[in-house]
């Protein structure tokens, strides 16, 4: 997380750093280019380093040979950063790969060269690793802290558990009220529109990835929201979990199944499915499916 601000500190990243020496307020996250969401300690850690790593190259043992090694793990790093700027949404976790050729070249500049050019390097290791534990400190609560899962009451569970994998599983048939006539003991099947979590929930789930042929789109395609509908009845999937705003997310990115629109809650609507009130974030929408 401190490669990118998605899940840290607004500060953490270029995009906050430059906000804050301007006095103006944090932007928003969703906001940032691709090179506004790297936190501006590992760029200069790894200029740091390439230095470090040329101005030993003729010293002492091994100094020719990591200014070669050095030379290729750079040219990796700059691929792998140009492929992530290109190809993907920019999410921190396609960024990952780079920690191989970054470690690497830390620990050329750490072992080779002269011994003042090794402290040098050992030096801006050292630094860098005090900043990133307390740009990480604020995020110990998200787990840890009073807002953590562990000590969310379970009556907050379905809207506080989203999006969080360490929350505790949600039984959703615990939640529904009865006119809907749910089963705690034996939680009946959901179907989940735009989100994939299915790790959170108890209940047996239906969903498919943007990688994989839709059922809710093609049943819309062949036979509409009352095909839709029944297609539901006949897999016997009793809820729907829909979230619009993982499907514009989505469908930004990977794609998304193109009958499946910001409308889809009103046309299963249509349908017959109704909307369950309970406690869930706005983007989500809850809906019982009709008996067959």
């Amino acid at each position: 997380s401190v490669l990118e601000a998605q899940w840290s500190p607004g500060v953490a990243s270029a995009a906050g750093w430059s906000a804050a020496l301007a006095g103006r307020a944090l932007p928003e996250v969703d906001s940032f280019a691709g090179w506004e969401r790297v936190g501006p300690l590992w760029p200069l850690l790894l200029v740091a380093v390439v230095v470090v790593i040329l101005a030993g190259r003729g010293a002492g043992e091994g100094g020719g040979a990591a200014w070669r090694a050095g030379l290729l793990l750079l040219m990796t790093l700059g691929l792998q950063v140009g492929a992530w700027l290109a190809f993907t949404h920019l999410q921190a976790r396609f960024l990952l790969p780079i920690a191989v050729p970054m470690a690497l070249l830390v620990g050329v500049a750490v072992t080779v060269g002269s011994p003042g050019w090794r402290v040098v390097a050992g030096g801006l290791v050292a630094v860098q690793a005090v900043a990133a534990g307390l740009l990480l400190l604020p995020e110990a609560g998200l787990f840890l802290g009073p807002n953590g899962p562990a000590n969310v009451p379970a009556a907050q569970l379905p809207a506080a558990a989203i999006g969080d994998i360490a929350g505790r599983q949600i039984n959703l048939d615990a939640f529904i009220p009865e006119q809907f006539h749910p089963d705690p003991q034996h939680p009946r099947p959901v179907l989940l529109v735009g989100s994939s979590t299915a790790l959170l929930l108890a209940n047996p789930v239906v969903y498919a990835t943007v990688f994989d042929e839709n059922p809710l789109g093609d049943a819309l395609r062949s036979g509409g929201p009352a095909g839709a509908v029944a297609w539901m009845q006949k897999a016997g999937i009793r809820w729907v979990w829909v979230d619009t705003q993982e499907i514009e997310r989505l469908r930004d990115s990977y794609g998304f199944d193109a009958a499946i629109g910001k409308g889809i809650v009103g046309q299963l609507e249509s349908a017959g499915c109704r909307p369950i009130p309970i406690d869930l974030p706005p983007n989500v929408t809850l809906l019982a499916v009709p008996a067959g």
